[in-house]
């Protein structure tokens, strides 16, 4: 068998260089398809303002983006005049018939020949309705529990306080739920109610005691929520979510737990801390950190795992099945 030729050797080495030349555009095609991805990502982000994204208009700076032309709406004209239809149950002030302030106007003289008019000659009346609220005012009632003597035995025998008043002032009732309605419900910061107190109603309310009005009422109300609780937890199906934000300086985790009709929030240090107990079915978005108990191990049932290192696409909402409960949990 004679040697390869010098001539076959030279082949040979041309495929190899040949084969690495492919192999090397195949990288750098691949790189280069991602600095192309990563630079559309990059002039998407160097073109948001504030008329196409989330961005405040502070944040556009001196040179503001032209505006845009105003999308024209879609729909169809229906040939219906703009406003309240025929049937419609519009809602508006309507006079009371019984107001709770009446004045009465009378005139002081007569319109013809200017003699005075007395005001027990009122032959009729004419009426306008003002709805208004009244200036807000604080009212102070004073509890006193007296002492009596007994004519038998000359023993002094002492009322007692009602079961609500504990101290020697104190704010009522009224003014804690206006200030929980107004701090939990309508989310005015602590700082700004005290202001509103202030301004109101001339209560001078450090942010202290809002908190601890806050608190107070979240204890009474500590029976309702471990109800929630374990009817959302012992429900056939339910949604779970979870956010994250700062509390006191430091990432804390809302984890919402949710049926048609009923909703548990809760606050924790870790993401991954679940309710326990939990039966049925979850219905979730799929994020890590998965879905379960150290009690019973969930099967996905729907919807498809994300690729790693990508996020879930909308829509993806695979379920997480438990073991039902056999019976649900009693109210408080």
């Amino acid at each position: 068998m004679e040697p390869p030729s010098e001539l076959e050797h030279e082949n040979a080495a041309l495929r190899a260089e040949n084969a690495a030349l492919k192999a090397r555009v195949a990288a750098l095609e691949c790189e280069s398809a991602g600095q192309k991805e990563r630079i559309g990502e990059l002039e998407r982000r160097l073109g948001l303002n504030s008329t196409n994204s989330s961005k405040p208009p502070s944040s556009d700076g001196l040179k503001k983006p032209p505006r845009l032309p105003r999308v024209r709406s879609l729909r169809e004209r229906s040939g219906k005049k703009p406003g309240g239809q025929k049937g419609h149950r519009g809602e508006t002030l309507r006079p009371v018939e019984n107001p709770d302030v009446i004045v009465n106007h009378y005139p002081e003289m007569c319109a013809k020949c200017a003699s005075k008019v007395p005001a027990d000659t009122s032959a009729a009346y004419r009426s306008r309705q003002v709805v208004d609220i009244p200036e807000p005012k604080v009212v102070v009632t004073e509890h006193r529990a007296h002492g009596c003597a007994c004519r038998n035995c000359d023993t002094v025998t002492w009322a007692s306080f009602p079961e609500d008043v504990r101290a020697p002032v104190q704010y009522g009732a009224q003014i804690c739920a206006f200030v929980v309605y107004l701090l939990n419900y309508q989310l005015l910061p602590e700082d700004r109610l005290a202001e509103l107190l202030s301004d109101l109603f001339g209560l001078k309310m450090v942010p202290a005691t809002i908190a601890r009005m806050s608190a107070a009422c979240a204890q009474r109300l500590q029976c309702f929520a471990d109800a929630v609780r374990e009817l959302v937890a012992a429900a056939r199906v339910k949604h779970l979510d979870e956010t994250g934000f700062r509390v006191g300086g430091r990432t804390q985790w809302l984890h919402i737990f949710s049926t048609a009709l009923l909703t548990f929030y809760r606050v924790a240090a870790k993401r991954g801390s679940l309710l326990s107990g939990v039966t049925g079915i979850i219905v979730h978005d799929h994020q890590s950190p998965p879905v379960g108990t150290k009690k019973s191990r969930p099967v996905v049932t729907g919807g498809r795992k994300s690729p790693p290192g990508t996020s879930p696409r909308v829509g993806n909402s695979p379920s997480l099945t438990y073991p039902r409960a056999e019976n649900p949990p009693p109210m408080c």
